[in-house]
């Protein structure tokens, strides 16, 4: 039946406009699940069922490619959502971009002026110890923040 098809795409439509604080980590879970829907559904129906699935299953997707790197920030350091809006596969990558925005904005990371050092050596050793502490500091503070639970779904993550 196509209504099986297009049953949880009314079901998503309802839920996000229904929702009182939908954040972006909401809508990446919604919109993983209908493309897992669809690409379950664009391989095993009738032929017909199989070409309504795949033709929005690549709208979808050439949708999902313009917002998808936007969201991966916003859905980790969303408290209700972090890692379970990602597939397995998808969480190194994830994790990779929120590590090198963090050491980007991080103001501990902004260069401070070196002591004035002698040789070439003592430089570059100076610069790569600076470098990896303040690096092994902000991978502890982002591992520790993935290892709190995740906030319950009635709690409004939009509320500071």
């Amino acid at each position: 039946d196509t209504i099986k098809i297009l049953r949880p795409i009314n079901d998503a439509t309802e839920l996000l406009s229904g929702s009182s604080y939908l954040t972006i980590g909401d809508v990446r879970i919604v919109m993983m699940s209908l493309l897992v829907h669809l690409d379950i559904n664009s391989v095993k129906n009738v032929n017909s069922q199989v070409e309504v699935a795949s033709t929005i299953k690549a709208k979808l997707e050439v949708y999902w490619s313009l917002i998808h790197q936007s969201f991966i920030i916003a859905t980790l350091l969303n408290s209700r959502t972090k890692f379970s809006a990602f597939f397995q596969d998808d969480q190194p990558h994830a994790k990779f971009t929120l590590q090198k925005m963090y050491d980007e904005y991080n103001p501990n990371n902004i260069q401070t002026a070196l002591p004035r050092l002698t040789s070439t050596h003592s430089i570059f050793r100076a610069l790569i110890q600076s470098t990896s502490s303040n690096n092994q500091y902000n991978t502890h503070e982002i591992e520790q923040y993935f290892q709190l639970p995740l906030e319950a779904d009635h709690i409004n993550s939009l509320e500071w």
